[in-house]
């Protein structure tokens, strides 16, 4: 890297906001492409990529977003993010409403939300929807609110596939971290070390460094063939 992990205003290093505005054109151009006129993301990726926030990473179907063509992204937070993403995301403004946690709903919640859905794309003059993720309960009031989709998972896959300047920027930022967290735990090791005391150095390495997200696996010796995908051992 040419310069450090901080972002400074007297030199160009990478743009958020270009960032975001470029991400969420890459996604309209592909919603234009595949002739889709609605994007409903619960992925959290996905999310992060239309809306530029980061929420809570759960795979559950807490928060998502609704993109429709010729407006700008509705994100529906999850109720106790809702105050953190209203201060810490002013590029939202009103687009950013409190959302259910479809998951937890009952079926009446779920049909309700299934209409109010409908009338969002009614109102858009949107008719064929893209969702990249399902349950029964959703797909249940969907089928019950008459409204008929398609998978976006593959859509917002060859939208993410082509990165952005600002995004290979941020992608040779994460891998001076993960240099650093190597080295840390190549410094680390010595005999009696315990696995997880291995990957705790890594990740003490990379929370202290601000990475935003972290998952590590540490598997040594014996625990490489067969390979061992879990941690604290």
């Amino acid at each position: 890297m040419r310069y450090g992990l901080q972002n400074v205003d007297w030199e160009e290093r990478w743009n958020p906001e270009r960032m975001r505005k470029e991400r969420l054109s890459r996604a309209r151009e592909i919603m234009k492409k595949h002739g889709i006129d609605a994007l409903l993301c619960f992925t959290p990726a996905n999310i992060r990529y239309i809306t530029g926030t980061r929420g809570i990473t759960l795979p559950a179907l807490h928060r998502h977003c609704l993109l429709l063509k010729e407006e700008d992204p509705i994100l529906f937070e999850f109720g106790g993010d809702y105050g953190r993403v209203k201060q810490n995301a002013p590029w939202l403004g009103d687009r950013l409403k409190v959302g259910v946690p479809i998951y937890l709903a009952t079926e009446e919640v779920a049909q309700a939300w299934a209409k109010d859905l409908r009338k969002l794309l009614r109102e858009g003059g949107c008719e064929k929807l893209a969702i990249d993720s399902l349950t029964f309960k959703i797909e249940r009031a969907l089928q019950k609110a008459g409204i008929d989709y398609t998978d976006a998972s593959p859509i917002m896959a060859e939208a993410r596939m082509i990165k952005t300047k600002d995004e290979i920027e941020c992608i040779k930022l994460s891998v001076s971290l993960a240099e650093l967290a190597f080295e840390a735990a190549k410094n680390f090791i010595r005999p009696g070390v315990k696995e997880c005391e291995v990957q705790g150095e890594m990740i003490r390495i990379l929370a202290n460094c601000g990475c935003d997200w972290v998952r590590g696996i540490c598997a040594a010796g014996e625990h490489t063939n067969p390979y061992w995908r879990i941690w604290g051992t």
